[in-house]
């Protein structure tokens, strides 16, 4: 990691990937619980405002040893990236490093 990028990490969260399933969805089709199961949001989840996104990612590539995802947003004009990070142990290593 160079010095002089600077990355702001947000809305740090682990997901279970479990969620409620809205009522109205319930009505539509009563054999639904009121909670889902979903593999694809099992891990760690935040908001990353990186200075130089390139840096950024080849750093996640260069570090992640496990699945992760980078998705680019923007927020009212503000660039940042959504990131999902799946292991417990790359999520910990990314939250040392990037705090």
């Amino acid at each position: 990691m160079k010095r002089g990028h600077k990355t702001a990490i947000f809305n740090w969260r682990k997901e279970d990937g479990w969620s409620d399933v809205p009522l109205v969805l319930r009505r539509l089709s009563p054999e639904r619980g009121e909670r889902e199961f979903n593999e694809d949001m099992v891990g760690w989840f935040c908001t990353v405002y990186a200075e130089d996104d390139d840096h950024f990612e080849a750093w996640m590539l260069e570090h992640m040893k496990g699945e992760y995802d980078i998705t680019r947003r923007f927020n009212s004009g503000n660039p940042m990236s959504t990131v999902w990070i799946k292991e417990d142990e790359d999520a910990m290593f990314f939250r040392l490093v990037w705090r």
